[in-house]
């Protein structure tokens, strides 16, 4: 292991990645599969085109044992604020549990 007081010690090893903006980010939004994909798909899309997102691509998958969702999907994101704000309303969404 490489000591970091080594004058070639890479100082990024420790610095998060730096997102350029605009951006393409893919959101992940585990729900509860009580409802229908197409029903949580509906609520993603409604919940988000008030703020002007448009999700696309969205791909689903089922858990093992059928209690959740995790429905993946591509929104475009114009800064650091914008996309703070898309986490805040995901989370909001009747039936998410967890925004990635």
């Amino acid at each position: 292991m490489q000591d970091p007081a080594d004058p070639d010690y890479p100082e990024v090893m420790n610095d998060s990645p730096q997102i350029l903006y605009p951006a393409r980010i893919m959101m992940k939004v585990i729900m509860s599969a009580k409802e229908t994909e197409e029903e949580n798909r509906r609520r993603i899309h409604d919940s988000v085109a008030p703020l002007g997102y448009q999700p696309s691509g969205f791909s689903s998958r089922l858990s093992k044992k059928g209690r959740w969702m995790s429905i993946s999907f591509f929104a475009e994101v114009e800064s650091n604020s914008a996309l703070q704000k898309l986490y805040q309303t995901l989370a909001q969404v009747p039936g998410a549990q967890v925004v990635l």
